[in-house]
């Protein structure tokens, strides 16, 4: 029937991209320097897949006839591809003068992408094909500055303080069609791309470092992070709704041990997130992973971690993570199928409360046993992962 089942031999996947970057620095004293770059970056890429049974419509194609049947179906290759052009500048002035060392600095960097879908062949197809048909384009800008400031000073004898401010702004644009046939639409269509956003976020970070004595040393520090969706989430998403900024309050705490043949050391870390963009278990038709906001969630732990040098030529690392990643208050939604397991595009609601975030295992540990001896470099490496969700179900069965 011409389906491919398995590898397509002509299945390919291309990108190149060409950097140019032209690197500025100067020594005002010896206690100033400034340091610029300017940089762009041209890409361009595509791959090429064979599809079995595509709606033609989901083409911008027309169906046609033969055999006195309407075809609406056919096998057919086609090509997703993006030409992109990234460039702008970063720039630091930096002060260093005995317990102070300060920076200042920021960047602008403008990004815009060109995405579109060609079909490049169809199977037994009556009808013409033009070699350059698109059945979907979109176009992407996004600009994005910032400005910090940031400063470590000691005040006592082994005693330093560290903040550090960050201001961004970002300004997101994408405007045309997406990939994705939106069936629920009347009439239907490919699914409409209008996004134009404006995000604006205060980053601020502020800790502090003890070197109790030669061998023991201490520190704690508070830091907000905020992140922006990414051009994937927008377009994975649901079609009526936009992605939402992800913000982290994050807790962290430590202390290291170090000798000459030992080294220890723990950190005990809490991090708080409103509208987290979680893994959610689904793939786009790419085999992409799909995120989704979930409102309340956190992570929790201790990671542990611990060398010894057992000889001159032989040491052993182990570090371990225990840890604890919930959401709080988590509503599934289901896509729903009829008997024949055609999709509905309709969703049903599952409250299923607090559940692990997928793709989040509560241990992972780690060994290195490393062999130096005379002309011999060996070095045994093994890991462990716990049971971890593939949904945010918290289902055993999908783990």
């Amino acid at each position: 029937n011409g389906e491919v089942i398995g590898l397509y031999d002509d299945q390919t996947d291309n990108y190149r991209q060409t950097h140019y970057q032209l690197l500025f620095n100067h020594i005002f004293s010896p206690v100033w320097n400034l340091s610029v770059t300017l940089h762009y970056t041209d890409g361009f890429g595509y791959y090429q897949e064979y599809k079995n049974r595509r709606t033609l419509a989901e083409y911008s194609l027309q169906p046609y006839e033969t055999n006195e049947t309407v075809v609406k179906k056919a096998n057919l290759v086609r090509q997703k591809l993006v030409g992109s052009d990234f460039g702008g500048a970063v720039f630091s002035l930096n002060y260093k003068d005995g317990q102070l060392d300060t920076s200042v600095g920021g960047g602008a960097n403008r990004y815009t992408n060109d995405h579109y879908g060609k079909v490049i062949w169809i199977e037994n197809y009556m009808g013409t094909l033009d070699p350059s048909h698109e059945y979907y384009r979109s176009d992407g800008k996004k600009d994005d500055a910032n400005v910090y400031a940031k400063a470590n000073y000691e005040i006592a004898n082994g005693v330093n303080l560290y903040a550090d401010l960050q201001y961004r702004y970002i300004h997101y644009k994408i405007k045309g069609n997406n990939d994705k046939w939106d069936w629920t639409a009347s009439p239907e269509h490919l699914q409409t791309l209008d996004v134009n956003e404006n995000f604006s976020f205060f980053n601020p970070k502020a800790g502090v470092f003890w070197q109790i004595n030669f061998n023991h040393s201490a520190y704690a520090s508070f830091a907000v992070a905020q992140k922006e969706p990414t051009r994937n989430n927008y377009t994975d998403g649901l079609f009526t709704q936009y992605p939402k900024p992800e913000k982290m309050l994050d807790y962290e705490s430590g202390y290291t041990y170090r000798s000459a043949w030992l080294t220890a050391g723990v950190n005990i870390y809490y991090m708080d997130y409103t509208d987290q963009l979680t893994l959610n278990g689904k793939l786009n038709e790419i085999g992409e992973p799909i995120a989704e906001n979930v409102k309340n969630s956190y992570r929790t732990g201790i990671e542990l971690s611990l060398g010894a040098k057992i000889t001159g030529w032989l040491r052993w690392d182990v570090n371990g993570t225990w840890s604890k990643n919930r959401i709080q208050d988590y509503t599934e939604y289901l896509s729903d199928y009829d008997d024949s397991w055609n999709e509905l595009y309709t969703q049903t609601e599952r409250y299923l409360g607090n559940t692990p975030i997928a793709f989040s295992p509560s241990f992972t540990g780690n060994s290195l046993i490393a062999l130096d001896y005379k002309e011999w470099d060996v070095s045994l490496q093994s890991q462990y992962v716990s049971r971890q969700s593939l949904d945010n179900s918290g289902s055993k069965e999908n783990s």
